[in-house]
Formats: structure tokens, C-alpha cells, sequence
């Protein structure tokens, strides 16, 4: 996947090479899901660009934190910024295992940011029900999908052909876990009537 390093950085500095050294890493080596990479490669990027940090060893708590001050004022909640947190510390981690030396920084001392509990919005059947009276092919597909086969977004996006079998759906979903969701005769026929005219062969 591209890093879009070459926006942030000069091919001949030490924090373009850094940055390499790592995601080469996580996607080569650790493997890690194309999902998880891109939120990586975002968050990383970011920081680099918000801070203009040129070296790894020159980085200190008190950029992360008037990092995650700009973060607040983004109006990103605690939850997102941890999360990208998360990615920013593994990446740290990482550098003090291939011996680089970070004088100015202590891991320890990073503050987590207070989370509020995510607010739940219900649908129910009728709500849904009316919503599909009123929608496209395309729209009444993705709704009944997401809705009676619990598909998250990505899984939609990515659905193929050969995912289908039948009555039943091959999911690959998140930390690349394979499960199977089965479709109502309705979508099975609205699936084929989709199928056919768009002349679909690969991606739905």
C-alpha cells in the first residue's frame, strides 16, 4: 500500500526512513490487515506533519501531548485519540527495540484520554421496513445486507462473486476472521436481479 511519505518528509531524512523501516515491517513482516494499516499509516503521518519532526530521537512528551491537544480541538473524542495513541506508542515501541535512543521521551507519562460511553442509535423493524420501501436497488441491497447478515461497512465494500454460495455469504471480516452470514430468499433474488444488470463478475 502507498505511505504517502514523500508529502511529509524528504526521501534523504531520517524520519522518511524511519517511518519505512516501520510500516515495511507491520505490512511485510507483521502481516497486519490493510485496515489496520491505514489507520497506522494516517495517524504516523499526521503526527510527523503536525509536529515537523525530522529525527525519531529528538521527540519528546511534550510534542505528543500538544498533539493530542490539536486532536481535542478537532473536535476528535477521546476514544479516536486513543486509538490513534495506541498506533503511536507500538510505533515508539518499536524504535526502542531497534536500539534508537529517545532521550527526551517517557512512554509512561503519556496521559490516556477520558472516553465517554459511544452513544447507541436502535432501528427497529419498521423503521428499516420503511426505509426499504422507498430505496434504490443498490440502496435496498446494502441496507438489507448491513442489517440482516450484520455486515460492517468494509465487509460490504469488499464483497465478491466468489464470496457467494448459494444462500450463504463467506465474510473475511475484521483481524481477517472468516464467518458465514445466510440470505433471506427476498435478497437472494434482489442480489441476482443486481447481479445481472450490472453484469457483475467480480466485486458486487
Amino acid at each position: 500500500m502507498p505511505y504517502h511519505l514523500e508529502d511529509i518528509a524528504s526521501s534523504r531524512s531520517q524520519i522518511y526512513q524511519q517511518l519505512l523501516q516501520y510500516y515495511t515491517f507491520c505490512e511485510q513482516t507483521s502481516q497486519m490487515a490493510s485496515d489496520t494499516m491505514l489507520a497506522k499509516v494516517y495517524t504516523l503521518n499526521n503526527f510527523i506533519k503536525y509536529t515537523k519532526l525530522n529525527d525519531v530521537r529528538k521527540i519528546s512528551n511534550q510534542m505528543i501531548i500538544s498533539w493530542i491537544d490539536a486532536q481535542s480541538m478537532r473536535g476528535n473524542v477521546g476514544r479516536t485519540i486513543n486509538n490513534r495513541l495506541v498506533h503511536l506508542k507500538a510505533f515508539l515501541r518499536w524504535q526502542r527495540e531497534m536500539n534508537l535512543v529517545m532521550p527526551k521521551l517517557q512512554l509512561s507519562l503519556i496521559p490516556h484520554i477520558r472516553e465517554m460511553p459511544p452513544r447507541k442509535i436502535y432501528f427497529t423493524r419498521d423503521q428499516v421496513s420503511r426505509v426499504l420501501d422507498v430505496a434504490s436497488l443498490l440502496e435496498w441491497l446494502l441496507i438489507s445486507l448491513a442489517f440482516d447478515c450484520g455486515l460492517r461497512i468494509t465487509e460490504l465494500r469488499n464483497l465478491r462473486l466468489s464470496d457467494l454460495h448459494h444462500n450463504r455469504i463467506n465474510i473475511i471480516g475484521k483481524g481477517q476472521k472468516r464467518r458465514y452470514a445466510y440470505l433471506s430468499p427476498q435478497v437472494i433474488r434482489h442480489l441476482t436481479e443486481w447481479m445481472n444488470e450490472n453484469q457483475i463478475v467480480d466485486f458486487l
